[in-house]
This record gives C-alpha cells, sequence and structure tokens, in this order.
C-alpha cells in the first residue's frame, strides 16, 4: 500500500490500488476515473463508519485530511459524525431562524397573512379592506416594529386607549379580534412564540347577547370532548350526535334528523350529506356538509347500529329518531369548565358555559373559524346561517364546486380542534 501525496495521487490510474494517508484516510480510483479519498475508523464503544469525503482535484489532500481529523476526534470520543453534523445543522438553521424571526416586522406578517386568506379565498376583498382599515386605524405605528417584540401589556395598553373613548368600544373589540387571528397564524408558523391577544381580559367574543356571550367552548376544551367520543370503545348515540355537532356547527334539529337517505359515503368525489335548514324561514332549503375524514368515524360508527331511516336512532321507538341529547351532553362536559385552576381564558371571574348545550357547540365552531381568520360572512354560509339564504334551491357548500371548496374550511376548523397545543 503506496502512501498518499500529490505524486502518487497523480499517477495513480491503476484500479484497486490503495494510497493511505494520515487520520484514517485512504484514496483510490474508481471504475469511473474518478479517485475518491475514503474516511473508515471505529466509533469508540460503537460500530466502524466508512464515508466518502470528496474527489480529487476537486478536494485537495490536505482538505481531506482536515476533514479526517475532524472526523476521528469525534469517533474517539464516541460520537457518531453523522449524528453531530445534523446537530450542528440543526443549530445553524435555528440560529438563522431567530434572525429572520427578529427582522419579521408586524407590517410584514400581516401581507403574507392577507395574502394566505387571500390566496384560499378565506376572506372577501370588503372584508380585507375593513380589517385594513381597523389595524391602520389603531396601531399602525407597530407595522415597522418585529413582531416578536409585541408583548401583553403593549397590547393591553393599546386596547384600554382605544376602547375607554367614547363610541369606539366596538372598533376596539374587532381589532383584538382581527389581531388575534393574525398572531395565531404567526404563531402556528413559529414566527412568534406566544400569543399575546389571548391574555386580553377583554377578549372580543363571537356571540354578544347579554348573559350568552361567552357561551361557547375553547379549543382544548372542545378536544376533550372530540377524544372522549372518539376513543371510547362503546357506541353512544347521544355522544356520537354531539360529535357530529361540534365539527359541524349544526343545530340540533338538523343532526337529529338527518336520514340516511340523504347520506352519501360512497361513489363520490367527496363524501357529504344533506339535510333541511332547522329554521322557519329557511325550513325549504336543502344544504350539504361535506364528511371530512376527521368526521367520517362518526357515521361508520352509527352504520354499526342502523336501526331506521334516522342516522341517530331512539334507542326505544323503532320509529323516531334520538331525542335524549341533554342527559348526554352532561356526561361530556369539560373538566376545564368547572376547575378555576385549568381555566386558560385569562378571564377569573367570569362564569363560562354555564349549560353545555347544542348552541354552545355551534358557537363554539363558529368561534374557532373566526380565530382562523375566517370571513363571517364565509362561516354563516357554510353553516346555514346566512341571510342570503333565501330560496328554495340548494345555495352555500351544496353546489359541487363550493363543497368542493368547503371541505378544506371544516377540515381546519376540525385540525384546530383535534391537535389542539397549549
Amino acid at each position: 500500500m503506496k502512501v498518499l501525496n500529490l505524486k502518487n495521487l497523480k499517477n495513480l490510474e491503476e484500479l484497486g490500488v490503495v494510497l493511505k494517508g494520515n487520520f484514517g484516510i485512504k484514496a483510490k480510483r474508481n471504475p469511473n476515473g474518478s479517485i475518491a479519498f475514503r474516511f473508515q475508523h471505529r466509533i469508540k464503544g460503537k460500530g466502524g463508519i466508512s464515508r466518502t469525503l470528496g474527489y480529487f482535484p476537486q478536494m485537495s489532500i490536505k482538505e481531506a485530511e482536515r476533514e479526517a481529523l475532524r472526523l476521528s476526534n469525534l469517533c474517539q470520543k464516541g460520537i457518531e459524525p453523522k449524528e453531530y453534523d445534523k446537530l450542528l445543522e440543526a443549530k445553524k438553521q435555528s440560529s438563522i431562524d431567530k434572525d429572520i424571526r427578529r427582522q419579521r416586522t408586524v407590517g410584514q406578517t400581516i401581507k403574507q397573512y392577507v395574502d394566505n386568506k387571500r390566496l384560499q379565498q378565506q376572506n372577501t376583498e370588503s372584508y380585507i379592506r375593513e380589517r385594513d382599515n381597523c389595524l391602520k386605524a389603531i396601531c399602525s405605528d407597530w407595522f415597522n416594529e418585529p413582531i416578536i417584540n409585541i408583548s401583553f401589556p403593549e397590547v393591553e395598553e393599546r386596547f384600554n386607549k382605544v376602547a375607554y373613548r367614547k363610541g369606539t368600544l366596538g372598533r376596539a373589540k374587532s381589532w383584538a379580534r382581527y389581531m388575534k387571528a393574525i398572531f395565531e397564524w404567526a404563531k402556528q408558523r413559529n414566527y412568534i412564540d406566544n400569543n399575546p391577544f389571548t391574555r386580553l381580559k377583554a377578549e372580543v367574543k363571537t356571540f354578544q347577547s347579554g348573559k350568552r356571550e361567552n357561551n361557547y367552548l375553547l379549543p382544548e376544551e372542545a378536544k376533550y370532548i372530540y377524544d372522549k367520543v372518539k376513543q371510547s370503545n362503546k357506541i353512544n348515540v347521544g355522544h356520537t350526535a354531539i360529535a357530529l355537532l361540534l365539527t359541524t356547527g349544526l343545530r340540533k334539529s338538523e343532526a337529529l334528523t338527518l336520514k340516511w337517505e340523504n347520506v352519501f359515503i360512497n361513489d363520490v368525489d367527496i363524501p357529504y350529506f344533506i339535510f333541511d335548514l332547522g329554521t322557519r324561514k329557511q325550513k325549504h332549503i336543502r344544504y350539504a356538509v361535506p364528511i371530512v375524514p376527521k368526521m367520517k368515524f362518526i357515521f361508520e360508527r352509527m352504520q354499526t347500529v342502523r336501526r331506521n331511516e334516522y342516522v341517530f336512532p331512539s334507542r326505544k321507538i323503532n320509529y323516531c329518531h334520538y331525542d335524549r341529547l341533554d342527559a348526554s351532553f352532561k356526561h361530556l362536559r369539560p373538566p376545564q369548565l368547572d376547575n378555576p385552576k385549568i381555566n386558560t381564558t385569562g378571564l377569573v371571574n367570569e362564569k363560562r358555559v354555564e349549560e353545555l348545550s347544542a348552541i354552545t357547540l355551534r358557537r363554539t365552531w363558529t368561534q374557532i373559524g373566526l380565530e382562523l381568520g375566517y370571513d363571517t360572512n364565509i362561516l354563516n354560509v357554510l353553516s346555514g346561517r346566512s341571510k342570503n339564504l333565501g330560496t328554495k334551491t340548494a345555495l352555500g357548500s351544496y353546489t359541487s364546486a363550493n363543497l368542493k371548496m368547503a371541505v378544506s374550511f371544516y377540515e381546519q376548523i376540525i385540525d384546530r380542534i383535534t391537535i389542539y397545543k397549549n
């Protein structure tokens, strides 16, 4: 075996001839004519490694030996070079990401958020203009500030400054709702670690109707219900119906009167079900909801206990639908609602959700949609609440094009429930 030097390397023409260098490095000619620097070494307390360091003349002998020295030092310490390099690269990338986060401004984040919502058709142009005007009026001085520098004290001070002016409380609440959705979007992309707007005591709620203003669940509370129903080994008709209410925002009557003849799972591009809107003014309107993957288990379970034409059949009367839903709610009440120590709203003295009901779940569904930044008008159409649904023809998500578009809305709202993280 010859010594690895420049003269021998240039004269290395025969296959199978190996030049031996320092620190476990060798050079040999490959069948394709290239000359490779190979490194072999045993890791202390472990097996050996073998890797190609580079090719001559792109890599010089000194460069190859320098890399081999680094690798041999790691091997002698019992460190796997490949894992070490991955860790080093991760630290380097983390440092780059931190630098980017320190430079990303509120204005840039808002622009990315708006572009994303516009691309996904989740906001109308009028809604975007309304939000833009509100943000410019209240916090335009933040636009050039790094978003990670916006803390809760600043948020609280700005909200109070606007809210206590005469006639501007509603404006302040709208601003808080817009910003909460934007910061939540940023948090999901690791632009920030925490959303300061979730701690705002005067947080805007979707439904502001006196005592029932806070009659909705937080994502972690909704997740408790979803997980308890899905992970149960027993099929409880009432509990399964509640899972459908939670994942779709339906009214109680719309879910309980749903019939199998209006459920289409097989031989269709998008599984869906049709129902009549449960209101007097719109009772003749046929509406549809896509059956997304995380909702499919509901119908698969109910098929195993199918007794009559209703998806949720009565346990006692063969030809009727289930009608004892109120009792089922008591067994699924999230413990967070009754334990102040794990109530994460920041509203310590505030009584929330005294009685869990179908209305609570309907409001929860819409509240989560708003927190994800969806246009209120779109959510109203999807849940059959829009004033524009005034004809007897199928509107909203019932047309094939709109049904396809509705899939992403339902999937993202359900994902917010099922994969909730603090």
